[in-house]
């Protein structure tokens, strides 16, 4: 059977880590790239040995030597490149968040419908091995009933105000870019959360710079979730339950070992030891659905995604942070 064939769009810095990873995919191949700098696609391609550079995204989405695409620019361009990908009947596996705002993403979601064409977001830390173990023991009842899940996430950027963190014009800020993973923990485990609070900093250009977000769910449930684009942070999770708690080794979001500690028990710890960083299972979740003729994965649905992207858009409407790519 032919690998499904794949090209990404937008050769930058994530780019280069899912090309690298891409070795360890079972059914597909890298075959193709796209940058609006023809110089840049050609050598990305020639860096990783792909047939195809294309110097322009229109040319990547009706390529016909493409089955699949990852979308790997910045935010403030998810939704208008993932929507020429989808038009185009390509599947698309599009960087985290999927989009700046949840009306974005029910826009897509209703595009890829309407085509018939695969999408998901690019959450790769939700078809981690440690992530999909955590969820066993959780479910097993390892650690009793869960109470608790703190996370966070932080380091020292730069400070120019036009790179891509700290720009509003490609969406910059915490929340989007690190926060998400955050988010993603408590979302994953228990749904979206019936109460939020949170305190942002914002920098001079008016994106948040930190946060401390903390969520309840009505049975009384609790999730703190931290972020920094100006302090460095352990970026551990702890997820906290009536009967010991489980700790995930840094960085939380891409971990390869996890902690398990009950009263009067030895900790047990367990480790991972997959090539590469992970970014290799989410493609593998996107070959398998194609196999199967979905258009959406079970494991992180649209419905996930769009969860995800309300929380934040509350969050930002507290914070009173809107990128200009928003705005009609």
């Amino acid at each position: 059977m032919t690998k499904i064939r794949w090209g990404i769009l937008g050769p930058g810095k994530i780019a280069h880590a899912f090309a690298e990873d891409f070795q360890y995919v079972d059914d597909g191949v890298l075959c193709a790239v796209a940058s609006r700098d023809s110089g840049r696609a050609r050598a990305f391609a020639g860096q990783y040995q792909l047939p195809f550079a294309y110097g322009s995204y229109a040319e990547l989405a009706a390529s016909p030597e493409v089955d699949a695409v990852y979308i790997a620019v910045p935010h403030s361009h998810h939704f208008e490149t993932a929507s020429l990908c989808l038009q185009a009947g390509k599947a698309v596996l599009c960087e985290k968040p999927l989009t700046l705002n949840s009306r974005q993403s029910e826009q897509l979601f209703e595009l890829a419908r309407r085509q018939r064409a695969f999408l998901m977001e690019a959450l790769w830390s939700r078809f981690n091995p440690v992530i999909l173990r955590l969820q066993a023991l959780i479910a097993a009842g390892e650690i009793g009933e869960v109470r608790r899940i703190s996370s966070n996430f932080g380091f020292k950027a730069g400070s120019d105000p036009q790179s891509r963190l700290w720009d509003p014009r490609q969406a910059g800020g915490a929340l989007l870019d690190i926060g998400i993973y955050c988010l993603f923990l408590p979302h994953l485990l228990w749904g979206a959360p019936a109460a939020v609070a949170a305190q942002a900093v914002l920098g001079e250009t008016g994106v948040d710079a930190q946060e401390q977000i903390i969520m309840r769910w009505h049975d009384g449930r609790m999730a703190v979730a931290e972020a920094s684009l100006n302090s460095y942070y352990p970026t551990t999770a702890a997820i906290s339950g009536t009967r010991g708690y489980i700790e995930l080794a840094r960085p939380f979001f891409a971990s390869r070992e996890m902690t398990v500690w009950k009263p009067g028990e030895e900790a047990r710890q367990q480790r991972w030891n997959f090539p590469g960083r992970g970014y290799q299972f989410e493609v593998d979740e996107v070959n398998t659905c194609l196999r199967r003729g979905k258009i959406a994965s079970e494991k992180h649905s649209w419905a996930d995604s769009l969860a995800l992207t309300r929380t934040m858009d509350r969050l930002r409407r507290e914070w009173g942070v809107c990128y200009p790519a928003e705005e009609d």
